[in-house]
């Protein structure tokens, strides 16, 4: 097979400026250095540039060129997961803490017990991702719209993109 000729001459992540509830203020914050700020003008809370875990840069836009072509894809959202240690970012356990919650109250003690045990697949791409969504889905039926929406918008924070497809199809009847 032929290749395509195309030769990369640049490809990098500019650092991101996210606030603690995860809300992306500046993607790329050394080409734009003027939208940078200390808080976040949604909700209040500080910023942040770096992973608290490893002080690896949260990635934001990314540039990319080759012999045919320069490029840039900026973020509109950030990651939940360093790429650098894999900890989780301070939005993340917080969404995945309001799931947890969630459950705790709205749902029996081996319903709670059934999201608590599954949250992982769902937060992470595994084997068992599409059956622990499927788990967690069920366990929310028993406890109402109101608890299953507030699961979901905390998903949609952490979970992977099969576990939030699988959970916008409702509750299973």
């Amino acid at each position: 097979m032929m290749g395509t000729g195309v030769r990369w001459r640049r490809d990098e992540f500019e650092p991101a400026q996210v606030c603690e509830n995860g809300h992306m203020v500046n993607s790329s914050t050394e080409s734009r250095p003027a939208l940078n700020k200390r808080f976040c003008s949604d909700c209040g809370a500080p910023t942040l540039t770096e992973c608290p875990a490893c002080g690896t840069d949260i990635e934001g836009t990314h540039h990319y060129e080759s012999n045919l072509a320069r490029a840039h894809y900026a973020r509109s959202h950030p990651l939940s997961y360093c790429h650098e240690c894999g900890a989780a970012y301070p939005w993340t356990e917080r969404a995945l803490q309001a799931a947890r919650e969630a459950a705790q109250i709205y749902l029996s003690p081996e319903d709670a017990e059934t999201v608590e045990k599954n949250l992982p697949d769902v937060a992470h791409q595994t084997a068992r991702t599409t059956i622990a969504a499927h788990l967690i889905q069920r366990a929310f039926s028993k406890g109402g719209g109101a608890a299953w929406e507030i699961f979901k918008a905390a998903a949609a924070v952490f979970a992977t993109e099969e576990a939030k497809s699988i959970f916008t199809h409702g509750i299973p009847h």
